[in-house]
């Protein structure tokens, strides 16, 4: 199934994603789907991450998303790249700067936040902190965000759910 829930509205999704379950459940089916809406990919059993072609990534969603080490802390500030070097240099931390914002990951991110504010007074903007996605897999995994690269797709793969 190709982008199958593109131009349904929520609704439309959910009783979408019931009804393959129900495939999967009462019958064994299995459906193999690509979509760039992560939150779809979430429910699958295994997903497929392409990037430019190649296979960059295959596994269930929690495995890839327990190869992200600990949160994704993101910063937005006008100097990018040079927050990013100071974050490497002062904390030790991997800071990458993806779509114009500094990428971080970090076993105990909420505890970096403070840390941050202070060491870069007036020059973030703002700071969010999450757990792992699927997108930052692929962002990990890729370089850049799922819309940079829509055309290479990401393909949930396997048993969905």
């Amino acid at each position: 199934l190709d982008e199958p829930t593109g131009g349904l509205d929520p609704g439309g999704r959910k009783d979408f994603w019931e009804s393959v379950e129900a495939l999967r459940a009462g019958r064994g089916v299995t459906a193999v789907v690509t979509t760039h809406v992560m939150l779809e990919a979430e429910s699958c059993d295994r997903v497929g991450i392409l990037d430019r072609g190649s296979l960059v990534a295959l596994d269930s969603p929690e495995v890839l998303k327990a190869g992200i080490r600990g949160d994704v802390v993101s910063l937005a500030t006008a100097e990018p790249e040079r927050i990013a070097a100071a974050v490497r240099e002062r904390f030790g931390a991997p800071a990458s700067v993806v779509e114009g914002a500094v990428r971080i990951e970090r076993l105990d991110g909420a505890a970096l936040v403070p840390r941050l504010a202070e060491a870069f007074p007036g020059e973030i903007r703002s700071i969010t902190v999450g757990q792992a996605t699927l997108e930052d897999v692929f962002v990990q995994r890729t370089g850049h965000r799922f819309r940079d690269r829509a055309v290479d797709g990401v393909g949930p793969v396997g048993d969905d759910g």
